[in-house]
């Protein structure tokens, strides 16, 4: 198995070339917790801003035009690390 970290526009690239992929979105609680976490680990505030941009579209773009095979919320690293590893 091949695991690679892609935007959601990536994803959809991988998706065309290979219709099989299996494709994993994990996404944050809520926005707020994003920030709160980006803030914690000492991120630059404007590419904190630029992130949650970012996310805010690609939720959005989630609900729209979900083709993700599966989804994660993130709420700890260990639950999510516990979610992947059932996956793959």
């Amino acid at each position: 198995r091949l695991i690679i970290i892609l935007d959601r526009q990536g994803a959809k690239s991988v998706r065309k070339i290979y219709p099989l992929a299996e494709l994993i979105w994990i996404q944050p609680p809520s926005l707020e917790l994003l920030k709160s976490r980006l803030i914690q680990r000492g991120d630059d505030p404007q590419a904190i801003e630029v992130r949650l941009k970012k996310a805010a579209i690609e939720l959005e773009q989630k609900k729209n035009d979900p083709f993700y095979d599966h989804v994660i919320i993130n709420h700890s690293l260990e639950q999510t690390l516990t979610d992947l590893k059932a996956l793959i």
